[in-house]
């Protein structure tokens, strides 16, 4: 969790069902509710297939688990982790106005 300069909760997290990727939500309240009729979709390119498995599914692929930071000036930023086509694990990020 994160709070944000305007006093709202930042929860960014890795959505594991199609399409895989990092989403986040917004609390208005320090986290007693969340607005999850508004879901921040960040990436939806995880979970890749990779060449590790022979059935080239998804099933085994991993996102890791993103964190997120407010940057001092501009946007925010989130780092997550994810499984290639490879199967080699690297970082992914992207900035995105909060």
């Amino acid at each position: 969790l994160l709070m944000l300069r305007d006093g709202r909760v930042l929860c960014s997290y890795g959505h594991r069902r199609e399409p895989m990727g990092v989403r986040a939500v917004l609390s208005s309240d320090g986290g007693e509710t969340w607005d999850t009729d508004n879901i921040i979709v960040l990436r939806d390119d995880g979970g890749t297939p990779n060449e590790m498995r022979p059935d080239m599914s998804r099933a085994g692929a991993d996102l890791g688990y993103p964190i997120s930071t407010q940057l001092a000036v501009g946007p925010g930023d989130v780092v997550d982790g994810q499984d290639g086509p490879d199967g080699i694990t690297h970082a992914a990020s992207c900035r995105w106005e909060v």
